[in-house]
């Protein structure tokens, strides 16, 4: 297929699979017009001294105020513990890593023994509300009405490197099923989810996916799974993160330490639309006709750039610059997810904040 032909292809692909990010209504209202119910923040930490600092101090910004903020200190070495004090979070203590379960599941359902609200609001610590953003969030999950609400924060970016998630925030999208027409629903993001406690717990909570690598993807399908409603979307003017800010290896581990395993996750259709969407655009960036119509690959490159920009825009703080480059970010992509293969279904290890994860055959799915 010449450049023009595969350059189609790959411009009907990316309108197809990027439509439109879902975001949050951002609204604000009367405080005094919310749902009593009571809001229990709870936030999975592990040497998180360097965030969570800026996550505790937006909550307690807030015009409305949670019942209760209620930090899991995950064996941190680091002052993590020392910070929420501070900061007057409810700290609980991680028990020891039964056999079977992973560290991020098994803190959030630990800090959920502890929780007294109706309503179950987990934060990774390097997340934070933007100016009423907690008010803007319990406004939005209590008039949609869904009993869990998956919310993708805002990448806030500020070196080079950090631009190098692009691709990786785009797949997680498209795998979710919230950006195509047609699609289903089939995930959701691991950084912010709002839950009454009744479905939680109807569904066993973290303990119904205590072995899953990529939590988020596995709670959210198993709760539909059982009949319960889950959305996800944006966060952009709600919530914000940052992301592997310690340098290019913290991106690689990051998204090196679950991606594969997110495959598995996906549904068979939507992961070969992405791996056709992948292909595509491997396909017309090295395409040999393009050197005998330069013009014609410049025009399809530039159209590609502007979509690539259109979506990208609504995930984090990208510029049009930053999608010129999506060859870059799609190489780096490519070389990450072929470690994270390795690591994940052959040598059967990987290891995140000082744990090793052996993966069990059972879980490749």
């Amino acid at each position: 297929m010449n450049v023009i032909g595969i350059g189609l292809v790959t411009i009907l692909l990316s309108i197809f699979l990027l439509l439109k990010i879902p975001k949050m209504e951002t609204k604000l209202i009367p405080k005094d017009e919310l749902s009593q119910n009571g809001f229990s923040i709870i936030i999975p930490a592990r040497n998180e001294e360097a965030t969570i600092g800026k996550l505790l101090s937006s909550i307690m910004s807030e015009a409305v105020q949670p019942l209760e903020v209620i930090v899991v200190n995950d064996h941190s070495t680091d002052r993590t513990k020392q910070i929420a004090h501070e900061y007057g979070a409810k700290v609980v203590d991680n028990p020891p890593l039964p056999l079977g379960w992973l560290g991020k599941s098994w803190a959030c359902w630990n800090g959920v023994k502890h929780a007294k609200g109706n309503i179950l609001l987990f934060m990774d610590a390097d997340t934070w509300f933007t100016e009423a953003g907690f008010l803007r969030a319990v406004h939005f999950f209590q008039e949609q009405k869904k009993s869990i609400l998956s919310i993708h924060p805002y990448h806030q970016m500020k070196q080079g490197y950090e631009k190098l998630s692009a691709i990786f925030h785009l797949v997680v999208f498209i795998a979710s099923g919230v950006t195509t027409p047609f699609g289903k629903k089939r995930g959701g993001f691991g950084q912010c989810l709002i839950c009454e406690k009744e479905a939680y717990f109807a569904i066993g909570g973290h303990e119904s996916i205590k072995g899953e690598i990529v939590e988020n993807l596995a709670l959210i399908q198993h709760a539909s799974s059982k009949g319960i409603s889950a959305h996800s979307y944006s966060g952009k003017a709600v919530i914000s993160m940052r992301m592997y800010q310690d340098g290019i290896g913290s991106v690689w581990k990051g998204w090196g330490k679950s991606f594969a395993s997110g495959s598995t996750r996906t549904s068979f259709p939507g992961l070969m639309m992405i791996i056709l969407w992948i292909s595509s655009l491997f396909s017309f960036l090295t395409n040999r006709s393009s050197l005998e119509q330069p013009y014609v690959f410049a025009i399809i490159y530039l159209i590609l750039v502007l979509l690539f920009y259109r979506s990208l825009k609504d995930i984090g703080n990208f510029t049009l610059l930053d999608a010129s480059f999506f060859p870059v970010h799609l190489l780096f992509f490519f070389l990450v997810f072929v470690y994270s293969f390795i690591r994940t279904f052959v040598l059967r290890n990987t290891s995140w904040k000082g744990r090793s994860i052996t993966i069990s055959k059972q879980k490749d799915g």
